[in-house]
């Protein structure tokens, strides 16, 4: 069954489509469920793992690439480190149909964002209900809206800095951040969704830094689920 944890398939290599030409679909994958201490420690959010899928269709090997998001302030390394090996073992053990050119099967690199942490647990539970045909108990307002992409209605954002011992290596370009932004417009927690792995947590350090004007919906306060970009240049 595949599972709820996928959210996207994201192709990396770029191919013109012809009728002989099909990309990669998942057929099935494991669920993945972090573990209790890993949810106790606020990871939660996106990941995306790079799967480097076979012409039979099996995938050959799994990479964590980006994400998830836990709080500001903590770091919490091995909680991480059992998270993203979790997620790279479900990866490999997914099943696709495979890529065609011009009809003929090839290996290609994909990009798996999963859901993961309360996140996940929303979705599975939204899952259901709309499987089951019943609606969730009606509510006065949402507790966390949807900003999108932020960075015009920042009060205070720092700039990243350009990380350092990087062995001669100078990546640059956008990496996006997402947020959780609370009632008074601190930052509770942030990862990754994308941008070069090199430059991730300068810029979620600096994330974590940010300032906002509270939000509110109908006079109330609430949190805001929303989106940062930093541009890298080396």
């Amino acid at each position: 069954m595949r599972s709820l944890l996928l959210l996207a398939i994201t192709l990396i290599a770029f191919t013109t489509t012809y009728s002989q030409d099909s990309e990669p679909k998942l057929l099935s994958m494991p669920e993945f469920v972090i573990p209790a201490e890993a949810s106790q420690a606020g990871i939660d959010g996106k990941l995306g793992v790079l799967a480097w899928v076979k012409k039979d269709g099996t995938v050959d090997r799994a990479q964590a690439y980006s994400g998830p998001s836990w709080p500001c302030g903590s770091d919490p390394k091995s909680e991480l480190l059992t998270v993203w090996s979790g997620a790279e073992g479900a990866a490999k053990k997914a099943r696709f149909s495979p890529a065609l050119k011009d009809g003929k099967p090839e290996d290609r690199v994909v990009l798996l964002t999963i859901l993961v942490g309360k996140r996940y647990e929303d979705e599975k539970r939204f899952a259901a209900q709309k499987a089951s045909g019943t609606r969730p108990p009606p509510t006065e307002q949402p507790s966390v809206i949807h900003g999108g992409v932020i960075n015009g209605k920042a009060i205070s954002l720092p700039k990243p800095e350009y990380p350092t011992n990087l062995n001669g290596a100078r990546p640059h370009g956008a990496v996006q951040i997402e947020m959780m932004i609370d009632e008074n417009g601190g930052i509770i927690s942030a990862g990754a969704i994308s941008g070069d792995p090199l430059l991730q947590e300068s810029a979620r350090k600096a994330a974590c830094k940010a300032k906002f004007s509270p939000t509110t919906l109908s006079g109330h306060p609430v949190k805001v689920m929303g989106i940062v970009t930093y541009n890298f240049v080396p």
